[in-house]
């Protein structure tokens, strides 16, 4: 299969079935159902061939509906009622930043856990956890700040750590990371993937779902990158996150894990803040470590100019405020960094090919 995004190793689906298959589930039926192109449990295959992320996607989805769990074992979180992802992301979607999301979505959990467990200390962590759970600033080993995210769960030994329950922290751990970069609408790159447990034989097969160090017999599970990304605005609406739940996980599992066009990377540099002004060409080029001449041609080649990102970069942040009513047009307008509303319409309609006030109305009819 080519487009390696748009496929899973059999592993994943190999646990998927086999809790299916503990649970008596008729596993032929299901695997029809899901309609995929062979039986993972079948040891000629050996956890080499992929499949595709679409039939991983009706299975996960499956497997959730037929044991009314969203977590189906695999992450020892005890049992997640059909629908709480669905209003976590809900809870999530209105948020100014992606610090800001990541601790509400602790917030979230923490209240899920309080109504299973009444009266008990909801937030468990390992002993002598740091505060900030699950999200925390530190500097890493060449002085720079780093932000941890911790992956709560029940695992908190290595003994604990079986290849189930690495897969399933696996898993959990990609789903979370893709889930985030799609709130902000860029790839997250991530410096390092932490784990508990002892290292599996095939790591390779780890490291395409993160594209980064993996450590393991490590204090905690959880992942580290740029704090830079903490202040990125979530970029998604109500709107985008409906379609987004028709079919998820399939749009997290077909997500690249790093930003592989030149574009990509350049509104990763200069989109979290679009009040600002923007750095120069030759500013990005540096950051990129390229030439000024070497990136106008990788630009060339994509099909797209500075400019035109710069300007699709106002356009996506404008849609997503005007979206919020109590927001004035002019306040949109100054939080895109324009000092005259009359400026600001003209690009928008340039952008968009209406007005922001027409935008924002038939917002409202729908």
């Amino acid at each position: 299969m080519g487009d390696k995004s748009n496929t899973v190793p059999c592993k994943f689906a190999r646990s998927l079935l086999r809790f299916l298959e503990a649970q008596g589930c008729d596993m032929p039926a299901i695997r029809e159902a899901v309609e995929l192109p062979f039986n993972p449990l079948d040891k000629q295959y050996g956890g080499e061939e992929p499949i595709p992320a679409m039939c991983y996607s009706r299975l996960y989805q499956w497997a959730m509906w037929m044991v009314q769990d969203e977590s189906f074992g695999l992450h020892a979180q005890g049992v997640r009622p059909l629908g709480t992802f669905r209003m976590m992301s809900y809870a999530l979607i209105n948020c100014k930043s992606l610090e800001h999301a990541i601790n509400r979505a602790a917030d979230f959990n923490e209240i899920l856990k309080f109504s299973r467990n009444p009266g008990q200390d909801t937030r468990r962590r390992p002993s002598g956890h740091p505060q900030g759970w699950p999200l925390r600033r530190e500097m890493d080993e060449m002085g720079s700040p780093v932000a941890v995210y911790f992956y709560d769960t029940d695992f908190y030994s290595a003994e604990q750590m079986g290849e189930e329950a690495l897969l399933g922290i696996a898993s959990g751990l990609s789903i979370w990371h893709r889930f985030c970069s799609w709130l902000i609408d860029r790839t997250i790159e991530l410096d390092e993937v932490m784990f508990i447990g002892d290292p599996p034989d095939n790591i390779e097969k780890y490291q395409q779902f993160f594209n980064c160090v993996l450590k393991f017999n490590q204090p905690e599970n959880g992942f580290k990158f740029s704090v830079d990304y903490l202040d990125y605005p979530v970029l998604q609406t109500e709107d985008s996150l409906k379609e987004f739940l028709r079919n998820a996980p399939f749009q997290l599992i077909r997500m690249p894990n790093h930003g592989e066009s030149v574009a990509s990377q350049i509104r990763s540099l200069i989109s979290h803040d679009v009040s600002k002004k923007f750095p120069s060409f030759e500013q990005i080029a540096e950051r990129l470590n390229l030439s000024a001449t070497t990136l106008r041609r990788r630009l060339r080649k994509e099909n797209i100019s500075y400019q035109d990102i710069k300007d699709n970069c106002r356009r996506d942040a404008s849609l997503v405020y005007l979206s919020r009513p109590e927001l004035s047009i002019s306040a949109v307008a100054a939080l895109m960094g324009f000092t005259d509303v009359s400026s600001f319409h003209r690009s928008f309609k340039k952008w968009t090919g209406t007005t922001p006030k027409e935008y924002r109305d038939r917002g409202a009819e729908r």
